[in-house]
C-alpha cells in the first residue's frame, strides 16, 4: 500500500499513481531532509544526542546541565537556565523533544536566518 505517498506507486496500473521512475530509497530521503536542516538547528540537534550519549560515561554531566531552581539562585549556577533543553535522561525524551522541536524550529531558521535565530532562540 502506498501510505502517505511513500510507496512504490499502484502495483495495478490502474490510475493514482505519481508516474514511472523510482522513488528516492529511504537512505535518500533522510539525507535529503538532513541537508535542508539549518545549520544552528544541527548543533542543536548534535548537542542533544551528544549529551545524552555522554550520560552514560557518566550520569553527573547531565546532573550540571539540569535546571534545579535552588541551585541556580543560591548557588548562581545561571547555565543551567540555557543548558537544560539539551539535557535528557532518556532516550524518548530526547526523540519526542527533537521531533516536536526541529521542524517549526528549522521553518524559523529558515525565515529569520541563523543568526536572527540565534538571537530568538537565547
Amino acid at each position: 500500500n502506498n501510505i502517505a505517498g511513500f510507496g512504490r506507486g499502484n502495483p495495478q496500473g490502474n490510475g493514482g499513481g505519481g508516474g514511472g521512475g523510482d522513488e528516492p530509497t529511504c537512505t535518500e530521503r533522510i539525507a535529503h531532509i538532513w541537508s535542508n536542516v539549518p545549520m544552528f538547528n544541527r548543533f542543536i540537534f548534535w548537542t542533544s544526542v551528544g549529551l545524552y550519549l555522554s550520560s552514560f560515561v557518566s550520569e553527573m554531566l547531565v546532573m550540571l546541565l539540569v535546571n534545579i531552581p535552588e541551585i541556580v539562585v543560591f548557588k548562581f549556577q545561571v547555565w543551567r537556565i540555557v543548558s537544560a533543553p539539551f539535557a535528557n535522561a532518556q532516550l524518548l525524551m530526547l526523540l519526542f523533544g527533537l521531533m516536536s522541536y526541529l521542524p517549526r524550529a528549522c521553518e524559523v531558521e529558515r525565515t529569520r536566518g541563523t543568526t536572527g535565530f540565534f538571537i530568538y532562540f537565547m
